[in-house]
């Protein structure tokens, strides 16, 4: 695994904005944000009430900014562009949840274990993502967040409802999780510790204890 620095990100599970979802990742395939889009065109029909910005930039911006424009998002979606990494952490200190709609593309291009999911758990965010790659070692459905299926807008939409419309006490219990998992198993210190294990056997032969 990846792995990220926890202790560095500020855990904020108070103040946040209601119902503001926060995207963050290349403008490209692999990342999904058209069914993101499209969900959220379905979470409009529903009547749910919520804000998306995403931040990032890439070669399907002219494509997301068609599908806004098609469903009527613009109040709704935002993108908001390349951004500095301060700039980031301060965006995801704002939002209520994190989505990262990832697919595997007809080419077979797939996300690993995105670290921006990890940084959205350090911070203490609930997160909707799919079952591609690895990302279920990482969110657990219905613990740290939920899982929906990959390139599938309902159940997307439908991800993101049940997290809009929890509880705020739900939410921080599913964003405390989060952040407990991301200390846990994808800190660099115990993926560092992994690897020097890993190596130590490799060339000595001998499992460590």
């Amino acid at each position: 695994h990846c792995g990220v620095a926890p202790q560095s990100f500020v855990f904020k599970p108070e103040g946040r904005e209601p119902r503001l979802v926060m995207a963050v990742g290349r403008l490209d395939e692999i990342k999904g944000f058209i069914y993101l889009v499209e969900a959220c065109g379905l979470l409009k029909q529903r009547g749910v009430d919520f804000r998306c910005e995403v931040i990032g930039e890439g070669s399907l911006r002219g494509q997301l900014e068609a599908a806004i424009d098609r469903l009527g998002l613009k109040e709704q979606v935002v993108l908001l562009g390349a951004r500095q990494q301060e700039e980031v952490r301060a965006l995801l200190n704002r939002a209520t949840m994190f989505v990262l709609p990832s697919v595997v593309t007809p080419t077979g291009d797939r996300d690993g274990i995105p670290v921006a999911l990890m940084e959205a758990m350090s911070v203490g965010l609930p997160v909707v993502s799919t079952q591609v790659s690895g990302i279920p070692e990482l969110v657990i459905d219905g613990e740290t967040g939920r899982i929906a299926h990959a390139g599938d807008p309902e159940s997307l939409a439908d991800a993101l409802q049940q997290l809009i419309e929890a509880t705020p006490t739900r939410r921080r219990e599913l964003g405390a999780a989060g952040r407990a998992r991301a200390e846990r198993e994808f800190s660099r210190d115990h993926v560092w510790r992994l690897l020097e294990a890993f190596l130590l056997e490799t060339v000595s032969g001998v499992p460590r204890p």
